[in-house]
This record gives structure tokens, sequence and C-alpha cells, in this order.
């Protein structure tokens, strides 16, 4: 049974992360930077620090890295393995921090 979780965005941390890396934690670039959720929206993805990259874009115009992401070009793991290297944790650390904000028992 998936567990229904209320979704709370939280705008303050995607800023404060686009200030704090400052580039796409994929390639570097400075430019169009978005906030790229490693477990979607949609999936009931949290607004966590571990279930968040900064990628570059657009992504609604399948640009840049966030582009490739909603893609397939960059697996989730890939992903998984960048924000856990910024947060100083192992990826499956990461992933299992996201589950329990999800509501998993991990």
């Amino acid at each position: 049974m998936i567990p229904k979780n209320v979704r709370v965005k939280n705008p303050k941390l995607l800023k404060q992360l686009k200030k704090e890396v400052g580039c796409c934690e994929k390639c570097g670039s400075h430019f169009n930077l978005e906030s790229a959720h490693l477990i979607s929206k949609g999936a009931n993805g949290p607004d966590i620090r571990e279930n968040v990259a900064i990628l570059c874009g657009p992504a609604r115009y399948g640009a840049g890295c966030h582009g490739a992401e909603h893609r397939g070009k960059i697996s989730k793991y890939e992903l998984f393995e960048i924000v856990a290297k910024r947060e100083g944790i192992t990826p499956e650390e990461c992933r299992t921090r996201v589950r329990r904000a999800m509501g998993y028992e991990v």
C-alpha cells in the first residue's frame, strides 16, 4: 500500500538551494537553473534537500540537463549520486531519506 502523504511545497528551500549551489550539478552551467525533483511531485516526491537537484534547463523545452533528465538520458541513480555527494552521504542513504519523507517505513 502506498502511503498517502500531504505534500507541502517549499519554495524557500528551492530558492535557497539554487543560490547555494549556483550552477548545474551535472554539467556546471550557470544559466537557466531549475530545481529538479528526483522523485517527481506527481509521484508524491517531497521538497527536501535530498530529493532536489539543481540542473540547467528549461525542462519544458527539453533543453539542458533538466530536459535530458525528463527524457530519461540521466538516470535517477546518477541524480541520487549527485545529490548525495552534495549532502555528504551515500546515494542509498539519500534515497532512504526521500522514502522516509514520503511516509514509507525503511
